[in-house]
């Protein structure tokens, strides 16, 4: 929705298309009013980029085992937010998204990570290791689900009924989203979604 852009060399950027494939080393933006949804196939992961989203896919890897696929996918968040659904990985899967200070490890759950260091968890649990932009010692925490880390406390706290409603409909796109996976070899694709109402990455910590 909206408007979204590309770039795979960091210096030409192109309009980003329904059905794009694309793979590590893309960089993807969103503009003011708009978002842009991604399926990550192997990791069973689907993910909307909020309005004033900059996302770098950093790594993509799979490994088969046996019956079981194996993923590493590094994610690295510039700016804006990014809210997810995503399966429970195989061991030892992982699924990292870099923010400015910090990481969030992703397991089976629904989520929202934002380029400020908050981060709420709407089903399953969420690592953060956060280190901030000073010289006090970071921290390591797991986030689960009804809770959201608090960047400027660093502390884990229930979420608040009014931000939940904030970011629902999000959640619930995504949701559907990985309800629809197809089997294929797909790395990325971006599917069109309307009638939604993209939130961005504000900095505003006071509902968490």
């Amino acid at each position: 929705q909206g408007r979204a852009t590309y770039s795979t060399d960091h210096i030409t950027w192109r309009q980003l298309q329904p059905d794009l494939l694309l793979g590590p080393g893309a960089v993807l933006r969103t503009e003011a009013d708009s978002t842009a949804d991604l399926i990550m196939q192997d990791s069973g992961t689907a993910m909307r980029m909020t309005a004033g989203t900059e996302l770098e896919v950093t790594r993509l890897h799979t490994e088969a085992a046996g019956e079981q696929t194996i993923t590493e996918t590094r994610l690295s968040l510039k700016s804006g937010a990014v809210i997810g659904s995503q399966r429970k990985l195989a061991r030892p899967s992982k699924f990292d998204i870099e923010i400015p200070g910090g990481v969030a490890t992703i397991r089976g759950t629904e989520y929202l990570v934002r380029c400020d260091g908050a981060v709420t968890c709407v089903s399953g649990e969420v690592e953060v290791r956060y280190n901030g932009f000073g010289k006090n010692r970071g921290v390591t925490v797991d986030v689960p689900a009804g809770y959201s880390f608090d960047p400027s406390t660093k502390h884990v706290v229930r979420t608040t009924p009014a931000y939940l409603r904030h970011i629902i409909a999000d959640v619930n796109a995504v949701r559907d989203m990985a309800r629809i996976f197809k089997v294929g070899r797909a790395i990325i694709i971006v599917k069109p979604e309307h009638k939604v109402s993209p939130h961005g990455c504000d900095g505003d910590n006071d509902d968490h």
